[in-house]
């Protein structure tokens, strides 16, 4: 009958377009799955007329969910470090340009730079640590193909460099042996922000990468 055979094809049709869905959504996950921690679990499960398809395990669900977690927190314990390191020199400006004689200024612009420099070491940390989780424990730029992961991890050293060398520069303005211009220092407050601004560009563009 004409009518059978059309709700027949439209049977055969729905079926067809479901199993592309849940293909497609199992490679999304699998790419998800492999990119964060490696190769996932799989484990096969019947689907209509006894055709096995491809399931991702719940274990691998929360193992990538909680990646993100820790992605999250590294994004954003990597952006209050910086802020300090973009603000910390910038105190340093202020001190080379304080005049001689005006103590109270001086002496309150180095309590900020104090103060200032423990808060963004304690962010460091974190930072730090979610970052080393997120490349050992989960596996993410590990492997060959990831150059990228190289060059951040430079940077990164760079970034940690940065931090030491404001913290000893601190010491010299402390003892007053500071001999450099607010010119100077102007233009070392402007690391940062190119270490930055290379960090996302390595993680966002991945260069070097296959």
């Amino acid at each position: 009958h004409p009518l059978a055979l059309a709700v027949g094809d439209e049977h055969r049709v729905n079926q067809v377009v479901c199993a592309q869905a849940v293909f497609t959504h199992q490679i999304a996950c699998e790419a998800v799955a492999t990119q964060a921690a490696g190769p996932a679990k799989w484990e096969g499960c019947k689907g209509g007329h006894g055709q096995i398809v491809p399931k991702l395990e719940a274990g691998a669900q929360r193992y990538t969910a909680g990646m993100l977690w820790v992605k999250s927190f590294h994004i954003i314990f990597v952006a209050s470090w910086f802020a300090g390191l973009f603000y910390l020199p910038r105190i340093f400006v202020n001190l080379a340009m304080v005049p001689e004689g005006s103590v109270a200024e001086r002496e309150r612009l180095l309590l900020m730079a104090r103060k200032l420099l423990r808060f963004t070491t304690l962010l460091a940390v974190p930072a730090l640590v979610l970052g080393l989780w997120l490349w050992l424990g989960y596996g993410i730029g590990r492997g060959p193909g990831n150059g990228w992961m190289h060059a951040k991890l430079l940077v990164v050293l760079l970034a940690l460099a940065y931090h030491h060398l404001c913290a000893r520069m601190l010491k010299d303005f402390v003892a007053q042996r500071n001999t450099r211009s607010h010119v100077w220092w102007r233009w070392f407050n402007e690391l940062p922000v190119l270490m930055m601004v290379a960090a996302v560009v390595l993680v966002v563009v991945k260069p070097w990468q296959g």
